[in-house]
């Protein structure tokens, strides 16, 4: 399935620092009297810090291509002499201003195609920006840090030139330790909004605060439920913090998601959805996540919590601002959250008002508004575990359309095998819903797109897991759907007892990085998911260290330490 991901509310162009901050902070007084010399009396006055934003000046900013060209330090080194030197810093608002500003010089770096170059001059960036004030920062300028430095993540990863090889790992996880542990005595100073982008940002980095501050995750999610019971309602984790959490708990995979942590938080979140000023109700994206959360935590959330989250979704799906309305990801991934809880929060009122959007988003002719193939599974797999037919007949013909777009111009073997397998989710059962329908959406796909014949399409590790499998002469089908979610490869036995081994894969990346011994949240589920049609047995593949012959073994040890059975029953 595709994985929400948080649509932070877009910030402001960074402001351009023009002059030197005084050197008496805003927020000291003057307790002497000033001379009664004019010239004396404005030598006394602090002088005010003259900004602008950066739009002003735009062409004084080098072009992308000329980031490009220059290496990290002398970009960032340039982006000082252009902005704010990192010696004018006065206060930690000022701090906070140039973190946002050096965040947005190393994303246009990443996007100009130097990912490695951003980070590393941005990391760069952060460590002068310590050694030169680090003692005026607080709580909110070590929080701004890590979340800038998720949003530089981000947009590296996002570069298809992107390697993230050792050196940059260890230049964004010493700058992310050094925040984390900077905060650990300042935890009774956060505010919501800081507590909930530090475990954000943290899942985004896939990093675990436990593993700097042990602990840590658990203390800043129990700082951020004493907030929600405080008399001040500003003081109060909004929509989008509480959303943050969740999500950063699923995220991670994380134990401190309990129902102690979790239920409290979601109660608030759920609280907002009619709260009296609607500024303060929570978006659609947000509310996805919460519902995709709870769906990949497995948690036993209240019904009453969940139908009021679920119909606060479906009321957004006709919010009179179109810009309010979710977006073909949010309402795939509401559907997906629903029918993978098997919520009674699932009504037909919730389903139809989310279905029908998503076809709305169908029939748009914005082409970035699409939704993709993955999209479009989920949907159908969803309304078929569901077995919930719309009441518009035309929707599957909708459907059908999408796929007929989505296949026609350049039809790729992972998306025809996606949108099949959600057809065999969706087939009825006798009875259950009208069987024409069905057919109808079957045969137009079919039409378009016919279900390919068994291509094993590329992963990371594929080659040396398929000739390690050859090493122990086991016949395997590699890549296969089940529902929405892939095996990597598929052994069956000889024998009798007819067990099916789902064979998957564990990269380093599907690891928490500080905890290697733990996997992601979306990476247990999916394992979860498979593991209702077989046994489910991992292996680990790391392209530094791994061999053949090793991974031969890993195999041979971990099918029979699961099974139970000797490797011989999965030879023909």
């Amino acid at each position: 399935m595709g994985h929400a991901a948080l649509s932070l509310r877009k910030p402001q162009r960074p402001l351009i620092f023009l002059s030197s901050a005084a050197k008496r902070t805003p927020t000291e007084s003057n307790d002497s009297d000033p001379t009664s010399d004019p010239k004396s009396q404005m030598a006394h006055r602090p002088r005010k810090l003259a900004v602008r934003r950066a739009s002003e000046q735009d062409e004084r900013r080098p072009s992308s291509a000329h980031q490009a060209a220059l290496g990290p330090k002398r970009f960032v080194r340039q982006v000082h002499q252009q902005t704010l030197s990192i010696h004018d810093l006065r206060h930690p608002s000022h701090i906070t201003a140039y973190t946002k500003q050096q965040k947005e010089a190393a994303i246009s770096l990443a996007r100009a195609g130097r990912p490695e170059a951003a980070l590393i001059g941005f990391c760069d960036s952060m460590d002068a920006l310590f050694s030169a004030v680090g003692f005026i920062m607080n709580c909110i300028n070590y929080a701004a840090i890590v979340t800038a430095l998720a949003h530089v993540w981000e947009a590296a990863r996002r570069n298809d030139r992107f390697k993230s090889h050792a050196g940059v790992r260890d230049r964004i996880e010493a700058l992310y330790q050094r925040c984390v542990q900077s905060l650990q005595t300042l935890l009774a100073d956060m505010h919501a909004q800081g507590l909930s982008t530090v475990l954000w940002s943290s899942a985004k980095l896939g990093f675990d605060p436990d593993a700097v501050v042990p602990g840590m995750t658990h203390n800043l999610s129990l700082r951020l439920l004493k907030l929600i019971d405080v008399s001040e309602e500003k003081q109060r984790p909004n929509a989008q913090a509480c959303a943050n959490l969740v999500w950063a708990l699923a995220t991670m995979g994380h134990p401190a998601a309990t129902s102690e942590v979790v239920d409290p938080v979601c109660w608030r979140f759920a609280s907002l959805t009619r709260h009296a000023d609607t500024r303060q109700r929570p978006t659609a994206q947000a509310t996805a996540n919460v519902l995709w959360a709870l769906a990949t935590m497995g948690h036993p959330a209240a019904a009453e919590m969940v139908n009021a989250v679920s119909l606060h979704f479906a009321r957004l799906t006709q919010h009179a601002d179109t810009k309010q309305r979710p977006n073909a990801q949010a309402a795939a991934n509401t559907l997906w959250a629903l029918a993978t809880m098997r919520h009674s929060a699932a009504t037909a009122e919730v389903v139809d008002s989310v279905t029908m959007r998503f076809a709305h988003i169908i029939d748009s002719p914005n082409a970035k508004q699409q939704p993709t193939a993955q999209n479009v599974a989920n949907v159908v797999w969803a309304l078929g575990t569901l077995k919930h037919t719309p009441d518009d007949d035309r929707l599957l013909g909708l459907f059908c359309a999408c796929m007929h777009t989505m296949l026609q111009s350049q039809p790729p073997i992972a998306a025809r095998q996606q949108l099949h397998q959600a057809l065999a989710w969706l087939k009825p059962a006798p009875g259950s819903q009208p069987m024409e329908a069905w057919s109808s959406l079957r045969s137009g796909l079919q039409a378009v797109a016919p279900e390919p014949d068994f291509v094993p399409t590329a992963f990371t590790g594929q080659a040396e897991v398929s000739a390690a499998l050859e090493v122990q002469a086991l016949p395997h089908k590699a890549q296969v759907p089940y529902g929405t979610y892939w095996a990597h490869a598929v052994l069956s036995s000889s024998n009798s007892n007819d067990v099916k081994v789902f064979l998957m894969v564990e990269r380093p990346q599907d690891f928490i990085t500080n905890v290697p011994s733990r996997v992601l949240g979306h990476v247990s589920f999916r394992h979860q998911m498979l593991g209702r049609n077989g046994t489910v047995v991992t292996v680990p593949y790391d392209p530094d260290h791994s061999s053949v012959q090793s991974m031969a073994g890993d195999i041979k040890a971990a099918v029979e330490a699961k099974t139970g059975l000797p490797l011989d029953s999965f030879r023909s």
